[in-house]
């Protein structure tokens, strides 16, 4: 059920979540996004890497790390980039062939927030297909962080349109014990009491497992039944502690409406595991990206086309049943107990009811396509320069400037024939995506969010609506233009950092100047007072020779005396 809100088409989609509670789960459960980010990443590079129009000569490798949404795996993962194989060091790395021009990811804001204080340190531009925490708005914070979605603002400010859309004022939060789940709810309170919406209770669901579990859920428990509140707001960070929280408490959530945020919302495992609880819930989701010929794609991906994708055969095994041809892999079927048999090959990744791309996996696809233009600006800038060897490539990691995310709207367009006819080389126009930036101060966010959110014209353009209090801190504009400005603007900046540092250099050597001449001067009058100290230590030679002298004339006169006497 689609509820056509208003303000809401240019920002994303409110649906009713409806399951049928006799049926069973088929097809990937948990990691299906997982499985689909990866194949699209994958593609993304594939694609790229054939299409001789796009860096030519230059061929693109990666990691792939996982990190099991854990903030110190994440770390570890990015110091492990970093430093290449073998033992982490901090500013060192044996890498050997091939640099590191950037990182995509990552799916979450908990691990996304480590990644971007690292990355931000050494430069290296991040853009990330899941985190939408608001502190990543901060450029000063984070220079080089980008993300190919909106932040939570955008979905607070829906959710309260739609709370008053059906006069709900009688709210409870259910929100994780992390930060994520502490901002989510100290924002959420905040506008909802400035908009006329209560908060009947707020729950806190730990993200690690404890002792006393069966008491802390007892309390919750007790908590729900004892509030008239009938709708219930889903927020923070979700985890297997928060499923496993629905999973024993979904007795008292079956005649309560739940309203998720988009985090929860694109997590398949847990929306088809615990349909009892989540029958009938409301779940806010992130604007659709198009992916070209995705579906395509996915009818034409088999084992045979890509021996080597170990996960691809973990799949065909897992949930096809079929026998890989190879021996290393019979030990799956003890492990899940199952029985393997010869597949006609007909099996496809569509076959899977559940295996499909949801709202963050083609973000992933956008994410490498943006950076790769990125990369396809940059080298399309440097063969029009002199000198171009003397300028490697992968040092240029910064692609942002604060003075041209003011105001979030960039300008300079151009159409596809004139770029074709100033590059010989153009970024295919299908592959452009969006990439947020993200600069408003926090003053004027505020006040949009509190004195437009009534907005009601719901007659209101689409294109206006892009630009309404709804993502008052974003802009979606056209990605070669911004990043052909901002890259412009990164040599800019080179150029002056350039000059100063000339600058520098200049006035330290004036200076070291100054101090040789005041040196030599010291030195000469050095020269000049040892002279006279010659001068005066010869006088007193000369002194001393006629006192010997006097004393010899005398020691004569002494002698002559004593022979008369």
């Amino acid at each position: 059920l689609t509820l056509n809100l208003p303000n809401t088409e240019a920002n994303g989609r409110i649906f009713c979540r409806q399951t049928n509670t006799t049926s069973t789960c088929k097809g990937i459960r948990h990691g299906s996004s997982s499985y689909c980010a990866h194949f699209l990443f994958e593609v993304a590079f594939d694609e790229i890497n054939r299409n001789f129009n796009i860096l030519p000569n230059i061929t693109l490798g990666f990691h792939i790390y996982d990190s099991c949404s854990d903030g110190p795996k994440a770390v570890k993962s990015i110091l492990q980039i970093l430093s290449g194989p073998g033992k982490t060091v901090p500013n060192y790395h044996c890498r050997g062939r091939g640099q590191i021009v950037g990182f995509i990811g990552d799916h979450s804001s908990v691990t996304t927030l480590p990644m971007a204080q690292i990355l931000g340190v050494y430069k290296y531009t991040q853009i990330s297909y899941g985190a939408t925490h608001d502190v990543l708005n901060d450029r000063s914070l984070y220079p080089t962080f980008f993300r190919t979605l909106q932040s939570d603002s955008t979905s607070y400010s829906v959710l309260l349109k739609l709370l008053k859309h059906f006069g709900w004022t009688w709210v409870g939060i259910l929100a994780s014990n992390d930060d994520s789940g502490e901002k989510e709810t100290l924002v959420l309170t905040k506008h909802m009491t400035s908009n006329g919406i209560c908060v009947a209770f707020t729950i806190k669901i730990n993200l690690v497992l404890l002792r006393d579990t069966d008491r802390v859920l007892e309390s919750y428990r007790n908590i729900v039944k004892e509030s008239s509140a009938n709708i219930i707001v889903i927020c923070g960070t979700f985890s297997p502690y928060v499923a496993n929280f629905f999973k024993e408490t979904e007795d008292i959530f079956a005649d309560r409406t739940l309203i998720l945020n988009p985090t929860f919302a694109v997590n398949n495992f847990l929306l088809e595991f615990y349909p009892k609880t989540f029958n009938g819930s409301l779940a806010l989701e992130h604007f659709p990206i198009e992916m070209p010929d995705m579906m395509t794609f996915f009818e034409s991906f088999h084992p045979l086309d890509h021996p080597d994708d170990c996960f691809l055969k973990h799949i065909w095994l897992l949930h096809f049943r079929c026998d890989v041809g190879d021996q290393r892999w019979n030990i799956l079927k003890d492990i899940y107990k199952i029985s393997l048999h010869n597949c006609t090959g007909k099996e496809r990744l569509k076959d899977f009811t559940n295996f499909a791309p949801d709202g963050l996996s083609p973000r992933v696809y956008s994410a490498v396509h943006a950076m790769i233009e990125g990369l396809q600006q940059i080298h399309l800038f440097l063969n029009r320069k002199k000198n171009v060897k003397s300028i490697p490539l992968f040092n240029y990691k910064k692609q942002h400037s604060d003075n041209l995310c003011e105001n979030s709207k960039m300008t300079t367009r151009k159409t596809t024939m004139e770029k074709k006819k100033e590059n010989k080389s153009v970024y295919p126009a299908e592959k452009r995506m969006s990439v947020f930036f993200l600069t408003p101060s926090k003053d004027t966010q505020e006040h949009k969010s509190e004195n437009e959110v009534n907005t009601s014209n719901t007659n209101m353009d689409p294109s206006m609506a892009q630009e309404s209090s709804l993502v008052p801190e974003t802009t979606k504009d056209n990605l070669q233009d911004q990043l052909k400005l901002l890259l412009e603007a990164q040599f800019n900046m080179l150029k002056q950092d350039m000059l100063k540092s000339l600058e520098d250099i200049k006035q330290d050597t004036n200076r070291i100047a100054i101090s040789v001449q005041a040196l030599e001067k010291k030195l000469v009058s050095f020269d000049n007072q040892l002279g006279t100290v010659k001068e005066t230590v010869q006088s007193l030679i000369n002194k001393t020779s006629t006192l010997e002298q006097k004393i010899a004339a005398l020691e004569d006169r002494s002698r002559q005396f004593n022979l008369r006497l």
